[in-house]
């Protein structure tokens, strides 16, 4: 996996926006939030799901492994499996 990370950050006025990460798997982008526990808001997440049109986004928590509303839900314990959850969407 690559191991550059990048983030996204918008800056609009009353819109900002920000995403943890932002990481490639092969030729796709893909938003990642990361959260300390099992909550937590997504406002910016369903920001860059709308401007940017990635295939879905990522939650890193510790909530288990599912995937709703375009947002793949990982717990912290299968982060290094991320490329084969990816491709098995």
């Amino acid at each position: 996996m690559n191991t550059q990370l990048y983030y996204w950050e918008r800056d609009q006025k009353g819109a900002l926006a920000e995403v943890d990460y932002v990481i490639q798997i092969g030729d796709q982008i893909f938003p990642v939030e990361v959260k300390a526990g099992t909550t937590g808001s997504f406002k910016s997440m369903a920001q860059f799901l709308i401007e940017k049109k990635p295939p879905f986004g990522i939650r890193i928590s510790q909530r288990s492994l599912s995937f709703h509303e375009r947002i793949l839900s990982v717990p912290l314990y299968l982060i290094s499996q991320l490329p084969r959850l990816i491709a098995s969407i």
